[in-house]
C-alpha cells in the first residue's frame, strides 16, 4: 500500500510540475469569448471534435461526459490553445483535465481553464480589450451495464472585466454505447445553462461582460477503431454531426487517425458547417509515460487556430 501511495504522489507531483512550466511559458496568449471557441485536446481539435463518440482521454468529457466510463487512456491533459483573429490578434485557453475512478461503475472528471487576453494590435478594433476568465468543469459517468454509460457534466466560469466580476453555470448530459472493441456511438445535449461573453467597448474604452444563454445543440457520432493484430488502434475515423437550436443547417464533422508506427500518430479532420469550412491537421508521439499532440486549422473563413496537448500516463 505504501509503495502504491508513494507511486501515485510522484505522478501527480509531475503533473503539477508540468502544469506551472506550461502556464509560465503562455502566460500572455490569450483567448476571448472561450466558451464558444473553447476546444481542450490538440488530438481532439485535429479530428473535427468528434470525441463524442471517441473515449480516447478526459478531454472527451467536453464532448460527452458519458465517455468518462470507458477511457481508453487514463491520462493527465495539459493544453494550451491559441486562435488568431485577423492575423494577430490572439485568443487563447489554457486547460488541465484529469480523470478519477471512485468505483468500478463510477467515474469522475474535472478541468481548470484559464483564459485571458494577450497580444492585440494598435490598431485592432479590440486594442484595448482585457480580461481574465477562471473556469471549472466537473464530469460524472456511470455504467449502467457493460457496453452503456450515461454522464452529466458541470461547468462553472468566473469572468472578470472593467465592469466588474460576473459568473456562469451550464451543463451537458450524454450517452454512450460500444457493443464491439471495434465501434463506439455517443450522443450528447449541450449548452443547458449560460456562458459569459465579452466585447469591448470603444467609447469608454472598457471591456465588458455579459451573462447571456448559451446555443443549446444535440451531437450524435460514431467511432471506428481498426486493431489488427495489436490491442492498440492502428486506424481510427470518426463522424459526427451537431444540430445547434434556432440555427439553420447541420454541422458536419469528420476525422482520421493513423499510425505508421507505435509512437507517431498522423491525423486529418473537416468540419463544414452552413457557411464554415474548417480543415484540421495534427500529429501525436507517445514518448511513455508522456505524449505529445499538435493540431492546426489554416482556415481563411475562421480564425487560424493552434493547440498543444501534454499528456501523462495515470496508469498505475
Amino acid at each position: 500500500m505504501m509503495k502504491k501511495l508513494l507511486l501515485m504522489a510522484r505522478r501527480y507531483l509531475m503533473l503539477f510540475l508540468l502544469v506551472g512550466s506550461a502556464v509560465r511559458v503562455d502566460a500572455q496568449i490569450t483567448s476571448a469569448n472561450s466558451d464558444r471557441h473553447f476546444v481542450t485536446g490538440a488530438r481532439s481539435a485535429s479530428l473535427a471534435d468528434t470525441y463524442v463518440s471517441e473515449p480516447f482521454d478526459v478531454v472527451a468529457m467536453y464532448t460527452n461526459p458519458a465517455t468518462l466510463a470507458n477511457l481508453l487512456n487514463r491520462t493527465a491533459v495539459v493544453s494550451v490553445s491559441l486562435e488568431r483573429v485577423l492575423s494577430t490578434d490572439n485568443i487563447m485557453n489554457e486547460n488541465v483535465s484529469v480523470p478519477i475512478s471512485l468505483q468500478k461503475d463510477l467515474n469522475l472528471g474535472f478541468g481548470l481553464t484559464y483564459s485571458h487576453v494577450g497580444h492585440i494590435r494598435p490598431e485592432s478594433p479590440l486594442s484595448g480589450m482585457s480580461y481574465k476568465q477562471f473556469g471549472l468543469d466537473a464530469g460524472f459517468a456511470w455504467s449502467i451495464f457493460r457496453a452503456l454509460s450515461l454522464g452529466v457534466g458541470v461547468r462553472a466560469n468566473l469572468g472578470a472585466t472593467d465592469d466588474g466580476t460576473r459568473y456562469s453555470v451550464s451543463s451537458s448530459m450524454g450517452l454512450y454505447y460500444f457493443p464491439t472493441q471495434e465501434f463506439g456511438y455517443g450522443i450528447s445535449l449541450q449548452g443547458l445553462g449560460n456562458e459569459l461573453d465579452y466585447t469591448y467597448d470603444s467609447l469608454l474604452s472598457q471591456s465588458i461582460s455579459e451573462r447571456r444563454n448559451r446555443d443549446k445543440s444535440l451531437q450524435v457520432g460514431v467511432t471506428w477503431h481498426y486493431r489488427g493484430n495489436s490491442n492498440r488502434p492502428l486506424v481510427t475515423i470518426a463522424m459526427a454531426n451537431q444540430k445547434i437550436f434556432g440555427a439553420n443547417g447541420m454541422i458536419y464533422k469528420g476525422g482520421i487517425e493513423g499510425m505508421p508506427v507505435s509512437f507517431l500518430a498522423l491525423r486529418l479532420g473537416y468540419w463544414v458547417g452552413e457557411s464554415t469550412v474548417a480543415p484540421k491537421f495534427g500529429l501525436g508521439l507517445k514518448l511513455q509515460p508522456f505524449s505529445i499532440d499538435y493540431s492546426v486549422s489554416p482556415n481563411s473563413l475562421e480564425p487560424v487556430s493552434h493547440q498543444l496537448s501534454i499528456s501523462y500516463d495515470l496508469t498505475d
